[in-house]
Formats: C-alpha cells, structure tokens, sequence
C-alpha cells in the first residue's frame, strides 16, 4: 500500500456559500463564478463567516499547478435564465454546454505552464458552435495527451450513451 494512504489525510472541503454581494448566485453558478480580488465582506455581525468567506475567495480567484474534472454535463436548453445569462455574457466561446464552459473555467483556473484535465463529451472537437473553444485551445495552450474514448467508455448516463474524451492541456498564455 501506498505510504500517501497511510497518513493522517484530513480533506478540505468547504461548501460555497452566498457571501455578500461578491458571492451573489454561487448557488447557481458554483466555482463558474470569480471573485474580484478587491471585494472584502463586512465583517459586522457576520464576523464568523469572515474566515469562510476569504477562503472561498483565496480558492475561486486562485490559479494552480493541476486542475482535474469531469465537469456537469448540461445544454442551454437544460440551464435556468440565469444560468444561461451568466454563460452567454462570461463564457460565449463555450456557452452551448456546461462541459465546455468549465474548459474555460478550469483554464482560467490553471496557472501558465500547469496542466488541465477532463473527461468531457467530443463534441466540442467537432461541432460548428465550439469553433471559436477550439481555436482558443490550440493558439493558446498545448494538447498535452488526448484520449478519444467514444460511446462505450462508460455506459448509459440519463439514458443516453455519451461520446466521451480524456485529455491534458498545458497552459499557456
């Protein structure tokens, strides 16, 4: 066994909480939403959650060496008002799916030179409406190791059997 699983590991899990008005909607749009480093929240009477609050914020406006997913899977027809507002106006390259956007996101997310992986559908390789994601990717980051993994990789997910890819991408620009 691996000398990693026999130490104490403690996780760190937070739950991302509606802060003020930095945090506005992250029940909505989760770690889509970025922080802007100058917000402070009052710490008047929620002094106790200041802690919290600056965590979420260190973590959401951070970048790092690895970013890994396997992102929610989820058309524009699927997303609320404004879900779908929010990704048309932040994230217009890849706004057709939830998979896509957090490409981005998770890019955003990784510092120059780190790495990104996911497993995602391959429709972004291929369709009209992820043109503008895919030459993004290429003009500004290196395609590291990718797998195409078609429609057995896993089963049926919701009914339906999901063209899969595994890929690496190392940032940078």
């Amino acid at each position: 066994m691996s000398a990693f699983f026999r130490k104490n590991i403690q996780p760190n899990i937070i739950e991302l909480e509606e802060y003020g008005d930095a945090f506005l909607g992250i029940k909505n749009y989760g770690s889509l939403l970025k922080p802007d480093p100058k917000d402070t929240f009052d710490k008047g009477m929620f002094a106790s959650s200041s802690k919290e609050y600056e965590l979420q914020k260190k973590i959401l406006g951070s970048q790092f060496h690895c970013v890994v997913t396997n992102p929610p899977y989820m058309g524009g027809k699927g997303m609320n008002a404004q879900l779908g507002d929010f990704v048309k106006a932040n994230y217009p390259d890849s706004k057709s799916d939830l998979f896509a956007v957090f490409m981005e996101r998770c890019l955003e997310l990784t510092c120059k030179q780190g790495f990104m992986a996911m497993i995602n559908q391959h429709s972004w390789m291929f369709l009209s409406s992820y043109e503008k994601l895919r030459i993004k990717v290429i003009e500004n980051h290196r395609i590291d190791t990718m797998v195409h993994l078609g429609a057995r990789a896993f089963e049926e997910i919701g009914g339906e059997v999901v063209q899969s890819v595994a890929f690496v991408l190392e940032r940078r620009k």
